[in-house]
């Protein structure tokens, strides 16, 4: 955690991480850095993978970077959001995802980046079964499969 999160009384990943939208937005009122990383990974890619739309769009709204990458396998937002393997029980994972992987789109998310090991944000939603994820992916251009 770093000194300036430290001093605002608690870390941006640490709220996302526990789907706390209050202290999210808490944090970033007093000037938290929506980028802010705690072992290479960003509160909006813990958003992403956890299926909290509400969060997705506070930190989108608050310069989040959609293209953002985890420092292991080099995993975006997108394909976090487009696996689903995250999201809560019993909600309805394939149209959520498909609402999270829009609006990541929709500003600016590369559907064509591709992780260390080949992963790809298409790959994952059809890993995950999601066809509708597929789809709107191949609309946007993504040509990878894995």
């Amino acid at each position: 955690m770093g000194w300036f999160s430290k001093l605002m009384g608690g870390s941006l990943v640490s709220a996302a991480k526990a789907g706390d939208v209050a202290k999210v937005r808490e944090l970033l009122d007093k000037g938290g850095d929506p980028n802010e990383k705690e072992y290479g990974f960003s509160p909006l890619m813990f958003a992403c993978e956890r299926g909290n739309l509400e969060l997705v769009r506070l930190l989108i709204g608050r310069g989040a970077d959609v293209n953002a990458r985890d420092p292991g396998l080099a995993l975006t937002p997108l394909m976090a959001a487009a696996s689903g393997k995250g999201f809560p029980d019993g909600l309805q994972r394939e149209i959520l995802g498909l609402e999270i992987v829009t609006l990541l789109v929709q500003h600016g998310a590369d559907v064509n980046a591709v992780g260390k090991k080949g992963h790809t944000a298409r790959g994952f939603a059809a890993e995950s079964q999601h066809a509708r994820i597929v789809a709107f992916l191949d609309e946007q251009g993504a040509t990878e499969t894995r």
